[in-house]
């Protein structure tokens, strides 16, 4: 019976330990680019984990111009791994207009880009 009530005191003992609590602030993190050319404007963006062959999709309503590829609601995905994501930007014929790559990981409570345009194209 004694063991009963340590087990709860003891695990909250633990928690008031960890040396370096985790402090995640409430901003949304996006990863995408900044389309330059204004003769030509993508219809739609294709995002592709290649690691995995997940396609991404995104919530995000994205600001004129800008396009993303990756948010926090993926951060699950690449939550301790890195990945690879292949970017297909294409026009409203279906035609590939440009493809990149961005290389994304994330921590406990962002996205982040290791690497990747921040324009295109």
């Amino acid at each position: 019976m004694k063991h009963f009530f340590l087990l709860p005191v003891a695990a909250l003992l633990s928690l008031a330990c960890d040396p370096n609590p985790i402090y995640c602030d409430l901003s949304f993190q996006t990863v995408g680019f900044t389309w330059t050319d204004s003769t030509q404007v993508p219809d739609h963006v294709v995002a592709v984990i290649r690691e995995t062959q997940d396609s991404l999709t995104t919530q995000f309503e994205s600001t004129p111009g800008y396009y993303p590829v990756v948010t926090d609601e993926h951060r699950a995905l690449f939550y301790t791994h890195v990945y690879h994501v292949d970017v297909y930007v294409y026009n409203e014929l279906d035609s590939l207009m440009i493809q990149n790559e961005y290389v994304i990981t994330a921590d406990d409570c962002h996205i982040i880009k290791n690497s990747g345009p921040e324009y295109l194209p």
